[in-house]
């Protein structure tokens, strides 16, 4: 039985019996965890499901495969997978980094004024590691708006 089969029958299971994720899990000796994980798999279409399994793909695969929202990404990025042979680390890697080029419209404007500050203060941290070794640094920051500028200035003397 393969990821997709134990979904589909855990989802009878919760459907005929009419037990929550929790129940099927005492009464499996599994997890709550265990079993949401596995029922979302079926969130993927048959067709991806299917080349998933054929293509011999692990869970995490799909899993990672399931945090892509737009469904040509998706199978773009399956094939690639299957083509390239992706481990799953590359795998969530990429999904990574499909999902950080969507990031300003999903970011709140808090989560990027404090990304913006950890910024400004890992980058006052290598100025000073910098100067400690007999660098000049220099550094500015200058607001308008909506807008930071920040200048580093770099010299031996």
């Amino acid at each position: 039985m393969n990821m997709f089969d134990e979904a589909r029958s855990l989802f009878c299971m919760a459907k005929m019996r009419k037990m929550t994720q929790r129940q099927i899990a005492e009464s499996l000796g599994l997890t709550q965890s265990y079993i949401s994980n596995k029922l979302r798999l079926l969130r993927l279409d048959e067709k991806t499901q299917k080349r998933i399994s054929d293509a011999g793909l692990s869970e995490r695969h799909a899993r990672a495969l399931l945090r892509l929202t737009d469904e040509g990404e998706r199978l773009e990025l399956l094939e690639r997978i299957c083509n390239e042979g992706l481990s799953v680390k590359r795998t969530e890697a990429l999904v990574d980094l499909l999902y950080s080029k969507k990031a300003p419209e999903r970011i709140g404007r808090a989560e990027r004024i404090k990304a913006s500050d950890e910024f400004i203060e890992s980058v006052t941290k290598s100025l000073e590691v910098l100067s400690s070794l007999g660098v000049h640094t220099q550094k500015t920051l200058t607001y308008d708006k909506e807008k930071i500028y920040l200048t580093v200035v770099l010299s031996d003397s």
